[in-house]
């Protein structure tokens, strides 16, 4: 009894710190930093939400994304409003659509970004084996970062390529973006309460860890308490993603 009691008044202390951290703190700490890396689950409605908060926050003038370096040009017909050139430049990886990578909301965010200036830029390097995309995928980011000398950029990507740490998929040692870029940047999960996403189906899903910040008053930015993430984007619920349409 005292052992339980104990330990809900360290959870209790713990939430009440986190709790403490603010925007401005956050700041901080990436004031040497050129990336923040966002870490989602593809398909879920809040996610373009959670880029506009971060944009708006912290003054992001350039979006890194999970689609393919090639798909540049694509991205030109987007701001254009040249929608069935976009989506032909993509037919080959519809799996970006389907996987709800890019929805109807990341469309229209994405085109008002493109047009006041700011740039989305597509990064991924693909390579049938996964650590080699990672590694590839990091070079070329690095690259990229180099030609950007205001704020830290945002790279968003699935959340395992996120991780800053290497971990074992597959009964393998996989090394993610986040461990390739540690130096560079900071990584942050979004973890969803409860809801829907859409990833190829519609999907629920529900993270215990997020309930408990919930339950306790805390949502959004606060400091990580796993060994993978600096920080967590805690968000109460979601709806499945809107696909884009295409042909």
């Amino acid at each position: 009894m005292r052992q339980s009691g104990y330990r809900l008044a360290h959870i209790l202390f713990v939430y009440m710190i986190i709790n403490m951290v603010s925007n401005k703190e956050f700041k901080k700490n990436i004031s040497e930093k050129k990336l923040i890396i966002l870490g989602e689950i593809h398909g879920a409605e809040v996610n373009p939400k959670i880029i506009k908060a971060f944009v708006r926050t912290f003054h992001i003038r350039n979006i890194l994304i999970e689609v393919e370096s090639r798909h540049k040009k694509a991205f030109t017909y987007l701001k254009r409003g040249e929608y069935s050139k976009f989506f032909k430049l993509l037919r080959k990886d519809s799996w970006l659509f389907e996987a709800g990578l890019m929805g109807a909301s990341h469309m229209k965010l994405f085109q008002k970004y493109l047009r006041s200036g700011m740039r989305i830029i597509p990064v991924k390097v693909e390579h049938k084996n996964w650590n080699t995309a990672e590694i590839k995928t990091a070079f070329n980011i690095k690259k990229t970062l180099e030609n950007i000398n205001d704020n830290p950029a945002l790279l968003i990507v699935g959340h395992l390529h996120a991780r800053r740490v290497n971990f074992r998929l597959n009964k393998a040692l996989y090394k993610p973006l986040g461990s390739l870029l540690e130096e560079d940047a900071v990584s942050v999960q979004i973890r969803y309460s409860k809801g829907k996403i859409f990833n190829f189906k519609e999907i629920e899903i529900k993270d215990n860890v997020a309930q408990r910040f919930i339950l306790s008053g805390i949502e959004g930015l606060v400091p990580s308490s796993s060994r993978f993430f600096d920080y967590f984007y805690i968000v109460p619920n979601t709806k499945a993603l809107n696909l884009a349409k295409y042909k």
